[in-house]
């Protein structure tokens, strides 16, 4: 039986109403529910004082014994720690607000278990997949996480997972838990204003820059490649004049030879006005937006991208494909080496294509809103 969803309690590991937490979606969640007139508690549940000394301190610590062996220790959210502070707070929160329809989870790791408010856990992937795609096996400390989200899959009343090469993956691993699959990610747009097609284009099509996102984590071996490959063009053709812009990398973390033009600009926090105004405009400027890391290549940034019609040289990495086809019409498919991506900067620099090409990579995307996500998430949990 339907009923009309008025409250939830929303958990994330960070602050949901920040746009730094998990890619912007949280916020974009909060903001787009409250919105519809739902009354919205957000807990942050990795709000304590040890995080940030664990991982940026003994967690190095750990990294100089245990890798010798095989062994990475984990992240703070993935900790012990984490697990008994964030029961903790859920605890605490369902005792405050037990009118709550619903208890939303932005992770895997954790579901009401304290009352009957059900639980909808939504996330990209669980841990036995980024291990995998980490190239590892996973260690005992891994197996403590994988059993910790076990758990929670099971006794959630819907697990919704934004990929759905992902979601058939959990069906197979779990296969008597709820695992649904509602609509593609949505773009994270936090632009905030209107946009008009045709005026981007126009910047874009006399732009020089290439454009770069990615944290230095999980992205800084492809950020290389990029200024080696940008190297090698300005000495083949020194007249381009191309800028690579990078955001998510500290400069002093690449190796940049003098000759070529790589503007580093860190972390941008999109709740910072004036960082929120440079990412956007270097969104709106970029002539094209380059990742070539193999295996995953930050879906959100570069579905952002396409929104703000930029044409995409990207690796073929699958929950990419599964949504937009083996074959691309808004910008290329590459292999992370210097040769291809080369033909691909030459060929999207060159060719007489490109407004149309602006033009395909908006469309593809721009139906992927949050209010439509929304919509099909408060239809699966009222039914």
């Amino acid at each position: 039986m339907s009923h009309l969803i008025k409250e939830l309690i929303f958990f994330a590991n960070g602050d949901p109403r920040k746009a730094a937490t998990w890619s912007n979606v949280p916020c974009c969640l909060v903001r787009e529910l409250e919105r519809r007139g739902i009354t919205v508690h957000t807990v942050d549940l990795i709000c304590h004082p040890l995080e940030y000394l664990y991982d940026h301190f003994f967690r190095r610590f750990l990294l100089l014994f245990l890798m010798p062996f095989g062994i990475y220790p984990p992240y703070y959210v993935r900790t012990r720690l984490h697990q008994w502070w964030g029961e903790r707070r859920i605890r605490q929160m369902v005792q405050r607000y037990p009118a709550a329809d619903y208890c939303l989870f932005i992770n895997y790791l954790f579901y009401n278990r304290y009352n009957q408010i059900p639980s909808l856990l939504l996330s990209d992937w669980p841990t036995p997949f980024d291990i995998r795609r980490k190239g590892r096996q996973p260690s005992f400390l891994d197996r403590r996480v994988i059993r910790q989200e076990k758990e929670a899959i099971s006794h959630a009343r819907h697990v919704v997972s934004l990929f759905k090469v992902r979601a058939e993956e959990m069906r197979r691993t779990y296969p008597d838990a709820p695992i649904q699959f509602i609509g593609n990610a949505f773009v994270n747009n936090c632009y905030g204003k209107p946009i008009c097609g045709e005026e981007i284009i126009r910047k874009k099509k006399q732009s020089k820059i290439l454009l770069f996102i990615g944290k230095s984590d999980r992205y800084r071996q492809a950020a290389q490649l990029l200024i080696d490959t940008l190297r090698q063009l300005h000495e083949e053709e020194p007249q381009r004049k191309l800028q690579l812009h990078i955001i998510g990398i500290d400069r002093k973390m690449l190796r940049i030879p003098p000759s070529v033009a790589v503007i580093c600009h860190g972390y941008l926090h999109k709740d910072d006005p004036k960082e929120r105004e440079e990412y956007y405009r270097l969104l709106i400027h970029a002539h094209i937006i380059i990742n070539p890391s193999p295996g995953w290549a930050a879906y959100s940034s570069i579905v952002e991208a396409m929104y703000f019609y930029t044409p995409v040289i990207v690796s073929p990495f699958d929950a990419f494909v599964s949504v937009f086809g083996k074959e691309i019409d808004f910008g290329c498919y590459t292999s992370p080496s210097i040769e291809n991506l080369m033909k691909h900067i030459r060929y999207l620099c060159d060719t007489n294509d490109y407004p149309a090409l602006c033009m395909r990579a908006h469309q593809r995307v721009e139906n992927d809103t949050c209010q439509l996500f929304v919509s099909k998430m408060i239809r699966l949990i009222q039914s």
